[in-house]
């Protein structure tokens, strides 16, 4: 009888260990450091088998519901496009990041309601001191560059990533589930909102989403500020219910406007003169992408069954390249839609549109038919925040390439479980 909590203990401690050291594995991958990928995964695979070994034991109690099912049609079917892949090397390596969604779902669904209770609390933990660590590599990567005069077109961190973009998106999938902490913990305190009286876990998070803007705004990403734009209306449909929200974000506001102000200050606000249709229109960045999608295309048409091969587009894009474009290294389309298209056609791109269709109807289950779910308040305001994380970088992969990065894909999949 003694011996069973010390097991429990160590359960929970690989448990919590092995998703975390995997996904700090994957930060500086970027699709070349293949032993970093390698680690990765080892480590991905070593937390399921953690997970299943007694669970198959016990009869290996399948969940309920859509999701588990879906992202195990979703993994078999990124396995199955190696046997046709035209690249099946280049496609084995990209099995595994963007299978890491699919993956990293079903190794936190599987887990006992137990194993989950006590891993939670400690996986937080690591992002939250991995989004400080995340937010010091962006920022001092800025000021870096702020010190050597480089141009603001070029002050532009990309922390340990090979994109600013990804990164900004990297920032955004952790800023909700860090609001949806404050805004609950502090609307549980026993005293009024203007108190003088500090909780330091509020305060703690209040600084933690301040670093977190401060990288994400210094990124210049027009992508990743349009994605949290469009994110945080829900953000304030959902966040409800307690009194003095208003207050509180206001709060939050206020840290995300000082943060733009500061960040933007040595570039001259530029990023609102980016924003305007005519820039956008006439951007060579823009107008590239634009005619890369349209090369993307035609890769679809000339596979249209089932595509390329996974993570076989710059293989192939050179040879549909369109003479006015010349921004891009052709390595991504910016666009994970219709490159999911191009590399695995019709069905590879269906399972990403029921992807993002599943995070649409659980932010309609959670906002607007909370008391269906059966939860409690404070779970609800967790699992909101990380959907709309979630939310946030599935609609900014419309402009770049998300779940083509490693640490992306690995919190993707873990977050919406």
């Amino acid at each position: 009888m003694k011996t069973k909590p010390k097991i429990s203990a160590a359960r929970a401690l690989w448990l919590s260990l092995l998703p975390l050291l995997s996904y700090i594995s994957s930060w500086y991958y970027n699709g070349q450091a293949i032993p970093l990928l390698a680690l990765s995964s080892v480590l991905m695979l070593a937390w399921g088998a953690t997970v299943l070994w007694p669970r198959l034991r016990a009869g290996l109690p399948w969940p309920k519901g859509f999701l588990p099912v879906f992202m195990l049609l979703w993994l078999f079917w990124y396995w199955l496009t190696l046997f046709w892949s035209h690249v099946p090397y280049s496609s084995w390596f990209y099995f595994w990041t963007l299978g890491s969604v699919p993956l990293g779902f079903l190794g936190w669904t599987l887990m006992s309601d137990m194993d989950r209770q006590r891993v939670w609390p400690w996986f937080w933990g690591g992002m939250v001191v991995g989004a400080w660590v995340l937010a010091a590599i962006g920022l001092g990567q800025y000021y870096q560059l702020l010190g050597e005069g480089t141009g603001w077109q070029g002050l532009r961190p990309q922390g340990p990533l090979l994109d600013c973009n990804s990164y900004s998106a990297w920032m955004n999938l952790l800023f909700f589930p860090l609001v949806a902490r404050v805004l609950y913990l502090d609307s549980q305190r026993g005293v009024r909102f203007v108190d003088r009286q500090i909780d330091r876990r509020v305060l703690g998070y209040l600084l933690t989403i301040a670093v977190v803007v401060l990288a994400d705004f210094s990124t210049g990403s027009r992508g990743g500020l349009l994605a949290w734009l469009c994110t945080v209306p829900f953000a304030i449909w959902g966040f409800r219910g307690f009194p003095g929200m208003g207050k509180r974000w206001a709060v939050v506001f206020g840290l995300v406007l000082l943060a733009f102000l500061i960040i933007n200050y040595p570039k001259g606000y530029d990023i609102l003169g980016q924003l305007n249709p005519h820039y956008i229109s006439s951007n060579i960045a823009t107008v590239s992408r634009s005619l890369m999608w349209i090369a993307t295309w035609h890769i679809f048409l000339s596979h249209p069954y089932l595509g390329t091969g996974l993570g076989s587009y710059f293989l192939f894009y050179p040879a549909y390249r369109l003479p006015g474009e010349l921004a891009s290294a052709g390595t991504y389309a910016h666009n994970d839609y219709i490159e999911f298209l191009a590399e695995g056609g019709l069905i590879n791109l269906g399972f990403l549109l029921a992807f993002a269709g599943t995070l649409f109807y659980a932010l309609y289950r959670l906002i607007v038919r909370p008391a269906r779910l059966g939860i409690s308040e404070e779970n609800r305001y967790w699992a909101l925040g990380l959907v709309l994380g979630v939310f946030a970088i599935t609609g900014h992969a419309l402009g770049n390439f998300i779940f083509y990065n490693l640490p992306l894909s690995i919190l993707a999949g873990i977050f919406l479980a």
